[in-house]
């Protein structure tokens, strides 16, 4: 199955818009509720989306506690994954499932630091991985994505956080999709393999086409 492109995750960001009715933060308040309630995949997600709005949430060095009360960066880093959650199976059709990504949940143990050094270090290695799965997006999907943030972050100052949300997720389910075409390759080696040993006539047409459909490429 090939690599989703950019124009795919512009008009996956669209379906996703128009089919969920998100034209509101109420409505994709709605939509979050009713997907965790049927899909325990996405569920499983947003658990695991709460790990990473706790480590993005900036903390008071002095005091230790978060700085914003309510949160807002932690929450909107949320709902861009769970957006994210919403794209996946319109980008990667029946390749990759929710249940096949897993989120880079980093933990810094370095001894040296202290509390508020490590979760800094988390912060930023997850606003990385946000970036590098934006990345994959071309602007008119950005400019789309934006749009969204604009509707269902009303804090203007945690609205980027969104997109970093959405492009963890986005980065997560291209790694599960590489790696199934990586599978699928291994599998068609291991058979060519046995073919030439026993001799049997292989189908390099259908072999060629096997190999076109699961470019792997790279990111």
């Amino acid at each position: 199955m090939p690599l989703p492109s950019a124009e795919d995750y512009a008009d996956g960001i669209k379906r996703v818009i128009t089919e969920e009715r998100i034209d509101s933060k109420a409505a994709m308040d709605r939509t979050m509720s009713q997907h965790m309630a049927q899909d325990r995949d996405f569920a499983a997600l947003m658990q695991g989306s709460c790990i990473i709005a706790a480590i993005i949430e900036p903390l008071d060095r002095t005091s230790g506690t978060y700085i914003d009360e309510t949160h807002a960066i932690g929450k909107a880093a949320q709902y861009g994954i769970a957006f994210g959650g919403l794209l996946v199976p319109r980008i990667h059709k029946d390749v990759v499932r929710l249940g096949d990504i897993k989120l880079p949940i980093y933990i810094d143990n370095d001894p040296a630091k202290d509390r508020y050094e490590k979760i800094h270090t988390m912060a930023s290695l997850m606003d990385e991985v946000g970036s590098r799965g934006l990345s994959l997006l071309d602007v008119q999907a950005e400019d789309t994505l934006d749009k969204v943030g604009d509707i269902v972050v009303p804090d203007i100052h945690s609205q980027r956080h969104f997109r970093v949300g959405c492009g963890i997720v986005a980065l997560a389910a291209y790694n599960a999709h590489v790696h199934h075409n990586e599978a699928i390759l291994a599998q068609d080696r291991e058979e060519f393999a046995k073919q030439l040993d026993t001799g049997e006539e292989i189908d390099w047409e259908a072999a060629f086409g096997r190999l076109l459909d699961t470019d792997s490429g790279n990111n």
